[in-house]
C-alpha cells in the first residue's frame, strides 16, 4: 500500500496551493479597501477593485484544470484509504479470534505468542499506512476551499471493459488484481432480464503468513470455498468444499450458504443470505474476509 501512495501524484495540489495564497492575498486587500472608500477618488477606488477581482478571476481559471487533476488523484487516494482500512479491520478480527481461541485452549502459549507477534506487525504496519494515507488526505483538503469542493466528482473515467476479462478466476494467494468494470445482465434474484453497469468489488483477507490477499468479486455469482473449482479458494478446516456464493443482484451484492450445513457469519451474525455494504465482515468457517466496494 505504501507503494500505491507514493504513486499519487500530488503536482497539481501543489500548484494549487501556491495558487489559494495568491487568492487570499488578494481576497484579503479587497476586505481591506472598504476601509478606504470615501477617503480616496471613486475612480481610483473602482480602478484597484476591479484590477483585484480581474487577478482573482484569472487566478480561478488557471486553477480550473489542476482542480480536474487533484480530484481524479483524490478519488485514487480514497480507494486507496478504504482498501488500507478494511485490511487493518481485517487483521484486528483475526487477532481477537486469535486470542479467544487461546483463551479456549486452543493454542499452546508458545505458538500462541508467535502468531499474535505476526498479527501485531501486520495491524501496527497497516496502521502507519492509514496515518500516512491521512496525511496526504489533509494535503489534498488544505488546496482546496473545502472538502465539499475536493470531493465533486472528477472526469468520467476509462471506458468498460469486457465482462469475460472481468470474470477470470482468481485462486489463493492471488493479490493485486486489477479492478475491472463491465455492463452485464444481473443474478436471477432481480428477476432477470435487467442489465447494470458495475465495479467489481473485492473480498480482503489476511494470508497464513500475515499478508493481504484480495479476491474479486466478479460476474453474477462468485463461489467460494475449499474445492479447487471455487473462484475464491479458501484453506480451512472448518471451509465447506463448496462453502458461499457471492451474488450480484438488482439491489446489490448479497452472500448465500452453499447449502443448510454451511456457516456464514456477517459482522458476527450468523445469517442465510444478507445484503452486503461496503466494510462488511464475512467469515467463512475460520476465514475472514472484507467486503469492499471500491
Amino acid at each position: 500500500m505504501t507503494d500505491e501512495l507514493q504513486e499519487v501524484d500530488t503536482a497539481a495540489i501543489e500548484e494549487l496551493q501556491k495558487l489559494k495564497r495568491e487568492q487570499e492575498v488578494l481576497s484579503g486587500r479587497l476586505g481591506r479597501m472598504e476601509d478606504k472608500r470615501g477617503k480616496v477618488t471613486d475612480e481610483v477606488y473602482a480602478r484597484v477593485r476591479g484590477d483585484y477581482e480581474r487577478r482573482i478571476a484569472e487566478l480561478e481559471e488557471k486553477a480550473r484544470p489542476l482542480k480536474q487533476q487533484a480530484r481524479a488523484e483524490y478519488a485514487k487516494l480514497k480507494a486507496i484509504y478504504e482498501r488500507i482500512e478494511a485490511i487493518a479491520k481485517s487483521v484486528s478480527l483475526n487477532k481477537e479470534e486469535l486470542e479467544l481461541r487461546h483463551e479456549l485452549g486452543e493454542f499452546e502459549d508458545e505458538e500462541f505468542k508467535g502468531k499474535l507477534t505476526e498479527h501485531e506487525m501486520s495491524l501496527d504496519q497497516h496502521q502507519q499506512e492509514l496515518a500516512d494515507a491521512l496525511k496526504l488526505k489533509e494535503r489534498f483538503v488544505a488546496a482546496f476551499p473545502s472538502e465539499d469542493d475536493l470531493d465533486q466528482p472528477g472526469s468520467p473515467g476509462p471506458p468498460p471493459t469486457s465482462a469475460k476479462a472481468a470474470t477470470e478466476k482468481t485462486k489463493a494467494g492471488a493479490g493485486g488484481v486489477s479492478d475491472a468494470t463491465a455492463a452485464i445482465p444481473v443474478a436471477e434474484d432481480a428477476g432477470g432480464g435487467e442489465t447494470m453497469l458495475i465495479r467489481w468489488p473485492k473480498l480482503i483477507g489476511q494470508g497464513e503468513d500475515g499478508s493481504t490477499v484480495e479476491y474479486p468479486v466478479a460476474g453474477n455469482v462468485t463461489s467460494l470455498g475449499r474445492g479447487p473449482e471455487n473462484d475464491v479458494v479458501l484453506a480451512g478446516k472448518t471451509v465447506a468444499k463448496r462453502h458461499a456464493e457471492v451474488a450480484l443482484t438488482s439491489k446489490g451484492y448479497l452472500i448465500r450458504a452453499a447449502d443448510d450445513k454451511a456457516s456464514v457469519l456477517v459482522n458476527g451474525e450468523t445469517v442465510k443470505q444478507r445484503l452486503l455494504a461496503n466494510g462488511d465482515s464475512i467469515q467463512v468457517g475460520e476465514v475472514v474476509l472484507v467486503f469492499m466496494e471500491i
